[in-house]
């Protein structure tokens, strides 16, 4: 996955027409039960590290959301997963769709649905971030979504 420059009309669109837009780290991920058609649910466990568009949350970082989406099973080999435990990613929300947990020992926290299946998760990049909100307070030094120090 390599990221978009925040220039790119698909990307200007998906910013205009999502709820919420939020730079994350994935601190776990669970699913996997396939329905009949072949497709897989799963959760990711997200701590919001930036709000770059939307109320998400009240507003308050650090705070923990859900993510939902899926991936295709079906075929020569499966869909790579969206999330990765560890990494970091700006992804575009399309509202709320609940509460949840992926553990009963958890309190239920807010769950988010994907803007779009293939583009709403992107690898974090500190300069997408910025130029998606200028406004927004980021870390410089952080790791991309591919481990690598920015």
């Amino acid at each position: 996955m390599t990221a978009c420059a925040a220039q790119s009309p698909i990307l200007q669109n998906m910013l205009a027409k999502s709820s919420d837009v939020v730079a994350v780290t994935c601190e776990a991920v669970r699913g996997g039960m396939t329905d009949e058609e072949g497709v897989e649910e799963w959760t990711a466990l997200c701590r919001v590290d930036a709000i770059i568009k939307g109320e998400i949350i009240g507003g308050r970082m650090d705070k923990k959301i859900l993510v939902l989406f899926n991936r295709f099973t079906f075929g020569a080999s499966p869909e790579p997963l969206r999330f990765s435990t560890g990494n970091r990613y700006i992804v575009f929300l399309d509202g709320i769709a609940g509460a949840g947990t992926i553990a009963p020992e958890m309190d239920p926290i807010p769950m988010y649905r994907l803007f779009d299946r293939w583009l709403s998760v992107q690898p974090y990049e500190w300069h997408l971030v910025r130029e998606l909100n200028p406004d927004v307070k980021i870390e410089k030094e952080a790791k991309s979504s591919s481990g690598q120090r920015i």
